[in-house]
């Protein structure tokens, strides 16, 4: 799991008293922040190897320059660059993934102008992209946007990769799509960046991560 903006307020009168600054949702989830050095004491972020796999829950919400919220659970960005340091340097670690909230390349048309980030994806960008970038990160994975959008391997904008075959760069996936009462986010702006390698939002869908030793196959459906 990971904290998204409805976790800091359920926005309705009915739970605002007790799911305010993500209160519900670290009382009902129990993540291994204890188990992976995190000063968070909470699930706002952790992370965990499963098989030959690093995954690493980051918080979109909170903890870093320009977050849309306070910062309340420790010093995330300290914690990322040693966490994801230590497993670019384990051999058993073939793949590095990580998850969040909000997106860092989104073609929605609040999200970017021209291929750039902006707003809060901007500042995802300033905060975590040049740590995805020199530890090697293979795919960030998000939701927030009611769509669905896949990049090629890209960094800073415009250094992009044409396929997916052994990429320097991490590729970014948006699915938000899997439901949600507001409904789709159609709104894509007119020009595709040049990193954006797929959109869709005529239907709900979701996603699947297949991992071995030699392919980490990402199929959405």
């Amino acid at each position: 799991v990971c904290p998204g903006n409805h976790e800091y307020s359920c926005e309705h009168s009915d739970c605002n008293s007790y799911s305010q600054n993500f209160t519900f949702y670290n009382a009902k989830f129990k993540m291994p922040s204890v188990e992976s050095g995190s000063p968070s004491n909470s699930s706002m972020f952790f992370s965990f190897d499963y098989s030959n796999t690093h995954f690493v829950s980051i918080s979109t919400e909170t903890d870093y320059p320009g977050a849309p919220f306070p910062p309340t659970f420790g010093d995330q960005l300290t914690w990322l660059e040693t966490d994801l340091q230590k497993a670019s340097q384990n051999p058993n670690t073939k793949w590095i993934v990580v998850v969040g909230h909000r997106p860092l390349y989104s073609s929605y048309e609040t999200f970017s102008l021209d291929g750039r980030p902006l707003g809060t994806s901007k500042s995802i960008q300033s905060a975590f992209e040049d740590l995805f970038y020199k530890y090697g990160v293979d795919i960030f994975v998000v939701g927030h946007v009611h769509s669905y959008e896949r990049t090629f391997p890209v960094y800073k904008d415009t250094n992009i990769a044409s396929n997916y075959t052994n990429p320097k760069y991490p590729t970014y996936v948006v699915v938000g799509c899997a439901g949600n009462k507001e409904g789709l986010d159609p709104l894509f702006q007119p020009i595709h960046p040049k990193w954006s390698a797929k959109r869709y939002s005529r239907d709900q869908g979701f996603g699947l991560l297949n991992v071995t030793d030699t392919q980490l196959a990402w199929n959405f459906y």
